[in-house]
């Protein structure tokens, strides 16, 4: 499978901040196709993240990473994310990961198929820790859900210690083929996706 994956390794301060590391990495045709790219102008591909992350963002390292795989990480901090009620920080833990628009939105009857660059999966997976003395409230529950014949999967995955807390998403699609009557399975499927990768969580002091 072609993938792309997202990771965020993040820090939430005092003052409703972060400051962290984010990396996007894409493997096989995708790596090849985002190293072209690259190459071809690495201007236009640098402009394209900064339209894509509006905020600040420094140390932004572009390269091959092992064996077909092309990456792009940087360092941050930002102040966009969080919602500060009394002494609680409201946040989505998937930050800047979360898209409100799946793309799947069509009203009318689907009249072509669905067809994809190719089969594939991507993950996002961020991990954010507490400052001291601040603890989590109201942490999503994993889910996972699936087309009864598995062309298309997903998974939300949550998981605390103390006071790190991760949240992993896979979404697999296994064929970059679907016949028109797949649309409203992709539609409810995305859909979904879309509410559970909307929940936020609480950080309080404590």
């Amino acid at each position: 499978y072609n993938s792309t994956t997202q990771k965020g390794l993040l820090r939430l301060n005092t003052d409703g901040t972060f400051s962290g590391h984010f990396s996007d990495s894409d493997s096989k045709l995708y790596g090849m196709m985002v190293h072209e790219m690259y190459d071809d102008n690495k201007e236009e591909y640098l402009k394209s993240y900064s339209e894509k992350y509006k905020f600040p963002f420094k140390n932004v390292k572009s390269g091959p990473k092992g064996e077909g795989v092309f990456e792009t990480s940087f360092d941050f901090d930002a102040d966009t994310f969080v919602d500060a009620i009394a002494n609680k920080l409201v946040f989505n833990p998937l930050l800047f990961l979360y898209a409100k628009n799946h793309g799947f939105d069509q009203e009318e009857e689907r009249q072509s198929p669905l067809e994809f660059f190719s089969a594939y999966t991507k993950v996002k997976k961020v991990t954010i820790t507490l400052p001291e003395g601040f603890t989590f409230e109201n942490v999503p529950a994993s889910k996972k859900f699936r087309t009864d014949d598995d062309a298309i999967t997903y998974l939300y995955y949550v998981k605390q210690e103390g006071n790190k807390l991760t949240v992993e998403t896979t979404t697999n699609v296994n064929s970059p083929l679907f016949p028109k009557e797949y649309y409203p399975a992709f539609k409810q499927i995305f859909d979904n996706i879309t509410k559970l990768e909307g929940q936020v969580v609480t950080a309080v002091k404590k």
